[in-house]
């Protein structure tokens, strides 16, 4: 995928813009009557990494038995993004409004990491016999 291509979907963006994104998943052009291939369908393969296997094997079912239309089946998708996404999302913009605190988040981890760093490569340098 690349976003260049316009095919990704931005998970923090609002709702009307996640929603507009899913819904423009490409599909085949299947009747709704039809039983249709869960595995060739973007949107199943999609959707299904927020399932667990019984919901997974649901959803299957429901693709094989026919009666099934895509735009159904995205506004689902759409439906279990947004429920799944809209915590982090809110984390997201809180963290965005308080920028000094996010400064000082930041400075914390990148003391964190320079400890580790550091321990790391006293570990190398001994074990490779370089000065330090």
């Amino acid at each position: 995928m690349s976003k260049s291509y316009g095919n990704t979907i931005d998970l923090f963006v609002d709702s009307k813009a996640l929603r507009k994104q899913v819904m423009r998943i490409v599909t085949d052009p299947t009747p709704v009557e039809e039983p249709k291939d869960p595995d060739g369908c973007n949107v199943y393969k999609i959707y299904s990494l927020f399932l667990d296997a019984a919901q997974r094997q649901t959803l299957r079912q429901r693709y094989q038995a026919g009666g099934l239309g895509y735009g159904d089946v995205k506004q689902e998708l759409f439906e279990t993004i947004d429920a799944f996404i809209t915590p982090y999302r809110e984390r997201r913009t809180a963290l965005l409004d308080d920028i000094d605190g996010l400064r000082a988040i930041l400075a914390s981890g990148a003391q964190k990491a320079r400890y580790v760093a550091a321990k790391t490569l006293t570990k190398v340098r001994k074990k490779t016999g370089a000065a330090y």
